[in-house]
């Protein structure tokens, strides 16, 4: 899971340049007539939802972003215990090394869409050679200081239609607190 907010500006940067032309779409319309436009099932809250709701099915590991970023030390031993993969320090350490922003920069390609981004380039007639690496390079159009007071109040209404009613809580906060 992830706070709804960060997950727009992570999916906003990640089309921009890839699947629509750099720039073409400002960040605010985006926001209001792709993302917010969207409705069940075919948007984050309903996804967020039915994770949330699988929390306790013994064939999922349910995680938060936020939690990962923070503190993945604290979060590798229990990856590993759900996966049946014994944690020696030298598997910690390769794991945590390549799970690291500077690794995935590093070798980004490894991450990325380049064979599907071809054939969208050419089917779109988008220009060519775009970046679809699922890592943020530092370098995003948008950021969380860019989203306006006007989206978060959009944000924060469609999470009171959808995940309060069916969850209880209020907002992301509350929710990954639980």
């Amino acid at each position: 899971l992830r706070d709804p907010i960060d997950a727009l500006i992570s999916l906003y940067n990640f089309f921009d340049g890839w699947l629509m032309e750099p720039g073409c779409i400002e960040f605010e319309e985006f926001a209001v007539d792709h993302y917010l436009a969207r409705n069940p099932p075919n948007n984050y809250w309903h996804h967020l939802v039915s994770w949330y709701q699988q929390r306790d099915n013994s064939n999922l590991l349910l995680l938060c972003y936020e939690q990962l970023k923070a503190d993945f030390d604290k979060q590798l031993p229990e990856i590993s215990r759900f996966l049946g993969i014994e944690l020696d320090s030298e598997l910690a350490d390769t794991v945590t090394r390549q799970s690291s922003m500077e690794f995935m920069r590093k070798h980004d390609q490894h991450f990325d869409d380049h064979y599907l981004r071809s054939k969208r380039e050419a089917a779109g007639a988008l220009p060519l050679g775009s970046n679809s690496s699922k890592v943020n390079r530092g370098d995003s159009r948008v950021s969380r200081k860019d989203v306006s007071e006007n989206i978060e109040k959009l944000m924060n209404q469609r999470w009171r239609e959808f995940v309060t009613p069916q969850l209880g809580f209020h907002d992301y906060k509350e929710l990954l607190a639980s």
